[in-house]
């Protein structure tokens, strides 16, 4: 436990150190709050403890406090403390902003959370997985299985010539070349392969992305 905290608190401490810290420091922030509230709750009863009903469904903010703490360190242990799934988070949201930067509907799914980000963010995170394994992705993190699709080699070979050019134009509507639209459809195959494969964890991983680009959690504004 203590070791999220303990990063959690050195993010906190020195957000501008470095552009990893500033872009962690939402998730940090959110361990940090959801650690901080449970320890004052429990605090606070402390001098009562005796007092307290031992089934935990018959107190509801503790147990309320205590999913969220759960919630929490379950992220920092994986995102934080993981060092390749540290290095995907980051990555991943250096892309969200390349794709919001570049497509005005893909800032709006994203800034707003909206239902289209169910499709949209798969399509876009495993294209970086076509690009090599020199940082760790998506398709490595739930799906390795999925790098043997045929799929995944056909979007690998139009996307090395491409780049990020057919799925970037798919979310703003443009009319795409036969060989674009073919990219994107393998694209969203292999997408779907990484979220039916896992899918609590990607949809908690998704939920994370969103909210750290957002700065959403809880307790932290949204973003501008």
């Amino acid at each position: 436990t203590m070791d999220v905290v303990l990063e959690a608190t050195h993010i906190c401490a020195s957000p501008d150190a470095d552009d990893d810290a500033a872009t962690l420091h939402p998730l940090a922030t959110h361990i940090l709050d959801a650690w901080d509230t449970l320890h004052a709750l429990i605090a606070a009863v402390a001098e009562h403890i005796s007092e307290l009903d031992a089934t935990l469904s018959r107190n509801p903010r503790l147990v309320e406090h205590l999913q969220r703490w759960e919630g929490a360190w379950a992220r920092g242990q994986r995102y934080l403390m993981t060092p390749c799934s540290r290095e995907m988070l980051i990555e991943d949201l250096l892309l969200l902003e390349m794709g919001v930067e570049n497509s005005p509907e893909f800032r709006g799914w994203v800034t707003t959370n909206d239902v289209s980000c169910c499709l949209a963010i798969p399509r876009l995170l495993v294209v970086r997985a076509a690009f090599g394994r020199v940082a760790w992705s998506v398709v490595d993190e739930f799906a390795p299985a999925a790098r043997k699709l045929r799929a995944f080699q056909e979007m690998q070979v139009v996307l090395k010539r491409c780049g990020y050019t057919p799925i970037l134009d798919s979310f703003s509507g443009v009319v795409l070349s036969p060989e674009a639209a073919d990219c994107v459809r393998w694209a969203d195959e292999v997408g779907l392969q990484v979220v039916e494969n896992d899918k609590e964890a990607f949809n908690t991983y998704r939920q994370t992305l969103l909210a750290c680009f957002n700065s959403a959690w809880d307790d932290v504004p949204p973003r501008a």
